[in-house]
C-alpha cells in the first residue's frame, strides 16, 4: 500500500501536475499516464486499466499491473534495477496501482523511458521533477522595452550624453 502525502509534488516539465507520487517501503512512485503524456509520448491503457503501453516514437513499452517487467518492442526487460559495480539485478519492484493510474517506480522513468528525472525532499514531502526541472509559474506578460525618448535609470549619466552610447 502506499503512504499517501497530499503534500508531495510532481512536475512535468516545468509544469505542476495534478497527480501525486506516492511512497511504497521506502520508493518514490509516479503516476504513469501523466509523467508519459506530459513528455509527449502517447499513452494509452486497456479495458481492465491494468495494462498501459507508453509509445515513443515507434517504440512501445507495455507495463502489466503487479509484473516485475515491462516489453519492449516484444523484448522483456526488468522494470527497476539495482547496479552494482559486479551485477545488475531486479529489485523485486512492481507495477502498481492507486485509485485508477499506474504507477512505476521513479527509476523506471531514467532505465526504461529515458527521462530525466530529480527529486527534492524536505521534512517528509518530497517533490519530483521529471525532464526540465525549470518550474514554469504562470507566465506573465511580457514588458514593453524601453524606448530611446525614455529615461532609463540604469544607465550612467556620461553614456546619456554620448550620442551613440559608447562613453
Amino acid at each position: 500500500p502506499f503512504l499517501s502525502n497530499t503534500k508531495n509534488e510532481l512536475y512535468v516539465e516545468g509544469k505542476k501536475v495534478n497527480a501525486l507520487p506516492q511512497m511504497s517501503k521506502g520508493q518514490i512512485y509516479v503516476p504513469l499516464s501523466f509523467v508519459a503524456e506530459g513528455m509527449g509520448d502517447s499513452y494509452s491503457v486497456d479495458k481492465t486499466g491494468n495494462i498501459g503501453t507508453v509509445k515513443q516514437g515507434k517504440k512501445n513499452i507495455v507495463f502489466k499491473l503487479n509484473n516485475l517487467n515491462v516489453t519492449v518492442d516484444g523484448k522483456k526487460e526488468y522494470l527497476h534495477v539495482k547496479k552494482t559495480k559486479w551485477a545488475t539485478a531486479p529489485t523485486g519492484f512492481k507495477v502498481k496501482k492507486y485509485g485508477k493510474e499506474l504507477y512505476v517506480p521513479i527509476e523506471t522513468l531514467e532505465q526504461v523511458l529515458d527521462y530525466e528525472f530529480e527529486t527534492k525532499k524536505s521534512k517528509s514531502n518530497f517533490t519530483v521533477y521529471v525532464g526540465e526541472s525549470d518550474v514554469v509559474e504562470n507566465p506573465t506578460k511580457p514588458t514593453k522595452p524601453t524606448t530611446d525618448t525614455e529615461e532609463n535609470p540604469f544607465v550612467p549619466n556620461k553614456w546619456k550624453q554620448s550620442p551613440t552610447g559608447q562613453y
